[in-house]
């Protein structure tokens, strides 16, 4: 369990969300680049979390 606060969500950009013109179909690359990079940071910031936990144990006194 970690003690550290979570990061807070940023704000929505002023006049909502913003649109490309329309949805991308399911099979769209571009769709996939960028749920792919989501993927990728999630997995990043994970293991980021797990080297400052296993660095806490290591350098914790005995």
């Amino acid at each position: 369990m970690s003690t550290a606060a979570s990061p807070e969500p940023l704000p929505s950009p002023p006049g909502g969300p913003r649109c490309l013109g329309g949805a991308l179909p399911p099979g769209d690359p571009q769709l996939l680049r960028g749920r792919s990079a989501a993927a990728g940071l999630r997995q990043d910031f994970s293991m980021m979390e797990q080297k400052k936990r296993v660095t806490m144990i290591l350098q914790s006194p005995v």
